[in-house]
């Protein structure tokens, strides 16, 4: 039986937790000195935007970062998105897409991300969500990686804003 996911407000206290998925997302460690540590990383996600984490039977299961406004000054921004390698393929990703999208949409017609250019499987993920490749950042966070844009415009059966 699958079980229920559970997406909540993270709080001070899962810290350990969220660092600990974030350590062990295979895509950031590449990204290591540009990002600092995974518990500075969560520190700022805790301070700044919304972070919402998954909870399935009551453990941290993965994260998402995001902000409603701003990103073009015309749409939130998923800043991360990561989930315990475990639990990966069991629906986690999809609620914290759906949940940070919710709020965007409440506020903005857009919401964008970037994903790295080596990480196809998140490529294919963002792509069955709906998201559109959109344009290529060279070098943004780390100079051998380049960023891919994706965008995703705000569904037509939303409320209007």
């Amino acid at each position: 039986m699958k079980s229920a996911v559970e997406v909540l407000p993270a709080n001070p206290q899962q810290a350990q937790a969220l660092a600990r998925i974030v350590a062990d997302a295979e895509f950031l460690q590449r990204y290591s000195n540009a990002l600092g540590t995974p518990d500075e990383y969560i520190g700022r996600a805790l301070q700044s935007g919304t972070l919402l984490t998954a909870l399935v039977d009551g453990e941290e299961a993965g994260l998402v970062w995001f902000v409603t406004q701003g990103t073009f000054g015309r749409g939130g921004y998923i800043r991360l998105l990561a989930v315990r390698s475990d639990r990966r393929r069991s629906g986690v990703g999809r609620a914290l897409m759906s949940a940070a999208e919710s709020q965007i949409f409440q506020v903005s017609e857009h919401a964008f991300l970037l994903t790295s250019d080596f990480n196809a499987s998140a490529q294919r993920f963002y792509e069955s969500l709906g998201y559109m490749s959109v344009g290529r950042i060279p070098g943004y966070v780390v100079p051998d990686v380049d960023e891919l844009i994706y965008w995703k415009g705000r569904p037509a059966s939303s409320p209007p804003l």
